[in-house]
């Protein structure tokens, strides 16, 4: 599915190149993520990754530094417990769960291949998902998981009451000798049979108290190995919904069918610490599982069903592009940047947004780390900033219309703008935009194209109008305006140039610093 002009492959592959990138500004070492895909037959949907990445180029990235291992299909039922048909006479086949993950990996060498690259421990999330990689989420989540070696995490964040979402809570029990805990997660069908009332955690909030479980965890590799031993396929659970089948004598059907499905966060329930005396309160944090709390549209804003228009938003696409411009404002107002208020979503729909702004995953990923880069500037109702470059300062720019930064290698391609206001017709909001697919028409634009290790600069300069500056690789080209009139010089970039050097200060914070070259 394409997701703001890319498919949400490439969006998690440019999350997972705005850590490595991250890591190579800090410790100046490139690494390469090792990852392991699971896809599924469904749709044809394994051929069509594969073709993705072939088409892709792998990404830039080496062939060998991913794992592609497939979820099986499983028989479907009527509610009278009888087998379930497609037109050709064969049996309708769904998809049986997440939950399978780990017995895939254990058989079809997963594991092994990751134990072979010196791997223990692993992050695991899901496509579909694309704001899971915004700001802080998954680094604190790594974070938290290998600072204090424990060997399971799952990202939280708050839940609608009444929600259609599964919850985590602490299952303790009594072991001779002492008390065990483990995480266990809960799907919201079965709230009653353990005991879950679910309800605000405020008086007359819309919030429960219990959090939504995702499909975001930490995992320890061995710890995980071992946990299959006792529970190979997790979570099992019979999951009815309506749909048309052929039944045994080829009569066409339509009523409720099931499925055994298994969800992937119940392998926590085998995680479990021991512990002679009870644990209360902070003393839970000894367990050897843990939670993260963050924002609901930093953590969990899904694309998985069609809008149908009837204003629930939740796990739609367009719902997730509201999330990702709410999350822009954030960003935009933490750099002093003067920008609207993100339109309602009803006045959204009818009229376009009253911005966007698009970034490069490894601008950042911390919003603490944009904000070093960009510095005040505006951005004028209805106007547009796209980002796709890591290494770049922008202060007090101004932007009425629509401008695209765009690095053809983001590792290389780098640029300056100071002072600088940019004034065209920008977005045309009479066409029928797809906005969340960043499908967009302009009445004009102006982009600067950086094309290998080109180096843009610009100081005190107003461009008016559309238009489009490319600077080839290697070069270094200086904007300049006097009396009213744009010129440039064009020069050699030296090769060891650009903006920013990372740091870590003494508070375990990342620091900016400018380059002395330039």
């Amino acid at each position: 599915m394409p997701f703001l002009g890319k498919t949400l492959l490439q969006g998690l592959i440019e999350d997972v190149q705005a850590r490595e990138y991250l890591y190579f500004k800090l410790r100046g070492r490139k690494i390469i993520t090792n990852i392991a895909i699971m896809t599924s037959h469904e749709k044809q949907n394994h051929r069509r990754i594969l073709e993705l990445f072939e088409r892709a180029g792998w990404f830039g990235r080496p062939k060998e530094s991913f794992f592609f291992f497939s979820q099986p299909l499983v028989p479907v039922i009527n509610t009278e417990g009888k087998w379930c048909f497609e037109e050709n006479e064969r049996l309708f086949l769904k998809p049986g769960g997440h939950g399978v993950l780990w017995k895939l990996a254990q058989q079809q060498g997963v594991f092994d291949w990751f134990q072979k690259k010196g791997v223990q421990k692993a992050l695991v999330r899901q496509v579909n998902n694309p704001v899971a990689g915004c700001d802080y989420g998954l680094l604190a989540l790594a974070g938290i998981g290998l600072s204090r070696n424990k060997t399971f995490g799952s990202a939280a964040c708050p839940r609608l009451v009444g929600s259609q979402e599964g919850t985590s809570v602490v299952r303790e029990r009594i072991r001779k000798g002492g008390f065990s805990y483990s995480l266990a997660p809960i799907e919201y069908c079965v709230f009653k049979e353990h005991g879950v009332i679910d309800e605000s955690e405020e008086e007359g909030g819309v919030y429960s108290k219990y959090p939504s479980n995702t499909n975001i965890l930490f995992v320890d590799l061995p710890a995980i190995r071992r946990a299959i031993n006792k529970s190979p396929i997790p979570g099992m659970l019979v999951n009815p919904k309506r749909a048309v089948y052929f039944d045994g004598d080829g009569q066409k059907r339509e009523g409720r069918i099931a499925r055994l499905e298994c969800t992937m966060q119940n392998i926590s329930e085998q995680m479990e610490s021991t512990f002679s005396g009870r644990l209360e309160g902070s003393s839970l944090t000894e367990m050897s599982s843990f939670l993260t709390y963050n924002q609901r549209r930093k953590t969990i804003s899904c694309t998985k069903r069609k809008y149908g228009g009837d204003g629930l938003f939740l796990e739609t696409p367009e719902g997730a592009f509201l999330d990702v411009l709410n999350n822009a404002y954030e960003l935009l107002t933490r750099c002093n940047c003067k920008v609207p208020k993100p339109r309602s979503p009803k006045l959204f729909f009818e009229r376009g947004p009253s911005f966007l702004f698009f970034y490069l995953s490894a601008l950042g990923p911390l919003f603490s780390i944009i904000a070093q880069k960009l510095k005040g500037g505006k951005l004028l109702w209805g106007s547009e900033l796209d980002l796709h470059i890591a290494d770049v300062e922008l202060e007090n720019v101004t932007i009425k219309g629509s401008v695209l930064l765009h690095a053809e290698d983001e590792n290389k391609g780098a640029a300056q703008l100071s002072n600088a206001m940019f004034v065209n017709e920008g977005i045309d909001f009479r066409a029928p935009n797809l906005y969340w697919k960043k499908e967009i028409q302009y009445k004009e634009r102006f982009e600067i194209i950086l094309e290998g290790a080109g180096f843009f600069v610009a100081e005190d300069v107003h461009f008016r109008g559309g238009g489009r500056i490319i600077v080839p690789d290697g070069m270094r080209l200086i904007a300049q305006e006097k009396r009213g009139e744009l010129f440039f010089i064009k020069e050699k970039r030296d090769p060891f140039s650009g903006n920013w050097h990372y740091t870590f200060t003494d508070h375990a914070k990342i620091e900016l610093s400018k380059l002395t070259k330039s």
